[in-house]
């Protein structure tokens, strides 16, 4: 008589491995991009503001940036809002450049302003902005910056231990799928 888990066939084998590979996929992608958000700082790209929009930039007028007007205060969209614990943590400061449509950098304090803890940015009344050269063609900034997310670990012991959490996931992985191909090839010897 055959012991039940001594007889396991083959193909069952075969079929419950490429089940728990599907499954540990599922889990370990799932995991990964939670890790990957809770251990890195965020990266918004070329996020775009058209400063005639919003008044802040007139090329009809003197074609120079209203630094009283409180529209020149862009937020960026990650800004952190009052009484958000990352305004308060220094690694989340957000950083930034900030650039004309066509790419050129503008100057940190000369063409703008950066409020890193609310991610604010106040655009100054310089030339570097409105010259004759054209560097603010279609009258628009682009803003690259890095930023917290809602769960990022601050502590970097902690962002270690999660980080090991995917590799033995996958050690778990490969350890189990050694065990039921072990399994079936001593079957397939029986």
């Amino acid at each position: 008589m055959n012991k039940r888990g001594e007889s396991s066939s083959p193909m069952a084998l075969i079929i419950m491995a490429l089940l728990i590979i599907l499954l540990s996929l599922v889990f370990i992608t799932s995991t990964a991009n939670t890790v990957s958000t809770q251990n890195k700082l965020t990266t918004v790209s070329n996020e775009s503001y058209n400063l005639l929009t919003n008044g802040c930039y007139s090329v009809l007028g003197t074609g120079t940036v209203n630094i009283s007007n409180s529209a020149c205060n862009i937020t960026v969209s990650a800004g952190y809002p009052a009484g958000d614990w990352r305004r308060s943590e220094s690694q989340c400061a957000i950083t930034d450049t900030v650039t004309n449509s066509t790419g050129t950098p503008l100057t940190l304090n000369t063409d703008y302003r950066l409020n890193s803890t609310t991610g604010t940015i106040q655009l100054l009344n310089t030339t570097t902005i409105y010259n004759s050269t054209g560097l603010m063609s279609n009258n628009v900034i682009k803003i690259n910056y890095n930023y917290c997310g809602t769960g990022y670990l601050t502590s970097s012991g902690d962002r270690s231990i999660l980080g090991l959490l995917t590799t033995l996931m996958i050690i778990a992985l490969i350890v189990i799928l050694a065990g039921i191909v072990s399994v079936a090839f001593k079957n397939l010897s029986n």
